[in-house]
């Protein structure tokens, strides 16, 4: 672990409590999203069994608590401790997070605020966030992808947005969490970004919204070739190749 965030700030979070399912991701990845997820594949709607077995005798059924955590390392793996981690290709997550912090949704991080984003022209903006990112976020990413252990699914964004279904599935499957087939659907239903967004198709952009545009592939539309020469001389591309995306 020292090897791969040598050069990093990432803060180092301590463990949560055992028979806790955490939702870890970079900034901008989908983690909100995922921890939705989670949450409602633990925990059944009020008319289930174990709703009921909760109402009855609430000292007998732990609350399935999903903690949200970005940059978060976990050093004890108990045996009931679960991590479900979303990496998302970065370029994307770059172009999201700098609208999040330029449009106000966010007070900022990295010594970037709104302010400060207003007074530079969009291409310097988004520079200042690339280098930012890849130089303080990336190795992140780079060690949770890579981390293998029995307690750690990995997900990715663009297969959340092209296969939801089979995404949630899977995630319920490899989690450990076996909830009912019935109830997955339900959860499906209810965490697509139509739902999610208030009602907007993906592509359908609101930049006051935390689920902005819902899209894969929109830093096409604001990558100059100098974000691109900077994201792969910073290692990028030797990312996106090891995650498993066309580069």
């Amino acid at each position: 672990m020292g090897e791969v965030l040598q050069g990093s700030t990432v803060r180092l979070h301590a463990p949560w409590p055992p028979c806790d399912f955490n939702a870890i991701g970079t900034p901008k990845c989908g983690t909100k999203w995922l921890q939705k997820i989670l949450y409602l594949l633990l925990n059944p709607p009020d008319g289930s069994l174990r709703a009921w077995a909760a109402r009855l005798a609430p000292w007998a059924v732990k609350p399935l608590h999903v903690h949200h955590m970005h940059e978060g390392i976990i050093d004890d793996y108990s045996p009931r401790q679960k991590v479900v981690f979303i990496a998302r290709d970065p370029r994307d997550a770059i172009v999201s997070g700098y609208f999040y912090i330029k449009n106000g949704l966010d007070e900022g991080d990295m010594n970037a605020t709104r302010e400060s984003l207003a007074r530079l022209d969009p291409e310097a903006g988004l520079e200042q966030q690339l280098i930012k990112y890849m130089k303080y976020r990336m190795p992140v990413m780079a060690y949770w992808f890579h981390l293998q252990h029995p307690n750690v699914t990995r997900v990715r964004y663009e297969d959340l947005l092209g296969d939801l279904a089979g995404q949630v599935r899977r995630i319920n499957r490899d989690a450990g969490i076996h909830a009912p087939e019935r109830h997955v659907e339900r959860v499906i239903a209810q965490v697509s970004f139509e739902s999610m967004s208030g009602g907007r198709r993906p592509g359908a952009e609101n930049r006051a919204s935390h689920f902005r545009k819902g899209v894969s592939g929109d830093w096409k539309n604001h990558f100059t070739e100098r974000h691109c020469r900077i994201f792969r001389e910073m290692g990028g591309e030797d990312l996106l190749r090891d995650m498993g995306y066309d580069v």
